[in-house]
């Protein structure tokens, strides 16, 4: 696991990554709908960010297949996608970010259990 605010390249990290084999689902982390679900015109590649309709919002970026789509609601729980390397990532992982409303990501540990 990278953890959130470690500097990579000279960037800082604004989110966790998880690493795991190609293909291995990807889950919502809380109920919401989703936001965006497609190609980032930045380094996250396949990415699915999701509104907690209580100011939080969640992204899950680097996925291979992306299984929901603009508008759908999802509950925590739901499949939302499969683990992959799309965008600017270095083998197979989930990048996953926690912010509140358009503010800076925030520490993913503060939300989740992260062991």
């Amino acid at each position: 696991m990278d953890p959130f605010g470690l500097v990579i390249l000279g960037e800082h990290h604004s989110g966790v990554d998880f690493a795991s084999a190609e293909g291995t689902p990807i889950y919502a982390t809380a109920p919401g709908v989703v936001v965006e679900s497609g190609q980032s015109s930045g380094g996250l590649g396949r990415n699915i960010k999701i509104n907690h309709l209580n100011g939080i919002f969640t992204v899950y970026g680097h996925c291979s297949q992306i299984l929901v789509e603009k508008n759908q609601i999802v509950k925590r729980g739901d499949l939302i996608g499969l683990v992959g390397s799309t965008g600017k990532a270095t083998g197979p992982h989930v990048h996953y970010e926690v912010h509140i409303g358009q503010d800076p990501p925030l520490d993913p540990a503060e939300f989740i259990n992260i062991e």
